[in-house]
């Protein structure tokens, strides 16, 4: 079967199946340290982390002088990753920026890996939302440009909650982006993998999701998406939400594993050698 990504196409499978909203089935399952170190083996990488340390943590906290962090990420072994303990309200001001080389111009690839715990399951007390992670430029100087949220209010029983996008320093009203295709409800004690590609020539956004259960979701499909003057250059694991409410109990997400890349030309391998997101499971890193 043939499928085209912008432009691009990738052979798969006979048994290999596209559906539309329902995501990609693939031959075979990607381990997720094998993924992202074929990731930076790339000759398109400008950037990558894998937050298995503490000191590569320490290293992208935003909060630069440990006296003014409140609830900074820590590292955790048993996960190895970097996690976040919403203990203070239901906001974490303390985020992970990493940094890269601006983009501009030809196309930027951003791919990162995040876990919800359970405890977001049931009566968050007026937690709606998280702004979850941010395509920035500039960083603390906020003149973001992608905003990618978890909306906590959609959703069924046994989802930690939907994810869509919006415009942020453009739309204040947090109204959502436009042109969402598919819908991807995030599952609890599960490593999710997103994909984030920005094509600035042609001024097109698109995002796909993954989990360990799911193949690649396209939730944006070249969006149209004007507001990208001055390139990008900075990403955000950001957790942090304006509501000052919150379910009285501690929650607890993860993340790790953060890469960009510039002027990928085949989108589509990188969603197939990285679908599922499978952390410890048998067979290689391959795409037939």
């Amino acid at each position: 079967m043939l499928i085209p990504v912008r432009g691009t196409t990738i052979r798969l499978a006979a048994a290999s199946l596209l559906i539309l909203g329902c995501g990609l089935s693939v031959p075979s399952a990607a381990i997720a340290d094998a993924y992202f170190d074929w990731i930076k083996s790339r000759p398109e990488l400008l950037a990558a982390r894998t937050y298995d340390n503490a000191d590569e943590i320490e290293a992208d906290i935003n909060a630069g002088n440990p006296a003014n962090r409140q609830n900074p990420p820590v590292y955790d072994a048993q996960m190895n990753a970097a996690r976040w303990d919403m203990r203070i309200g239901v906001a974490s001001p303390d985020q992970l920026r990493p940094e890269f080389p601006t983009v501009s111009s030809g196309n930027l690839l951003l791919v990162w890996e995040a876990y919800w715990d359970n405890g977001f399951l049931g009566d968050l007390g007026g937690l709606r939302q998280h702004k979850a992670f941010q395509l920035s430029k500039d960083g603390s100087n906020d003149a973001r440009r992608i905003e990618i949220r978890t909306r906590f209010n959609f959703g069924g029983a046994n989802d930690v909650g939907k994810i869509d996008g919006r415009g942020y320093v453009w739309n204040p009203s947090g109204a959502p982006l436009p042109g969402q295709v598919n819908d991807f409800f995030i599952a609890p004690d599960t490593w999710t993998r997103f994909w984030a590609y920005v094509d600035f020539d042609r001024r097109e956004f698109s995002l796909w999701v993954s989990d360990e259960t799911r193949g690649p979701v396209q939730l944006f499909d070249a969006l149209d998406y004007n507001n990208m003057s001055g390139g990008l250059d900075n990403f955000w694991f950001e957790f942090n939400s304006s509501q000052n409410s919150g379910p009285g109990r501690t929650l607890y997400i993860w993340g790790r594993h953060f890469a960009a890349l510039k002027d990928v030309s085949n989108v589509a391998e990188f969603l197939i050698k990285g679908s599922p997101v499978r952390p410890n499971p048998p067979g290689a890193l391959t795409a037939e």
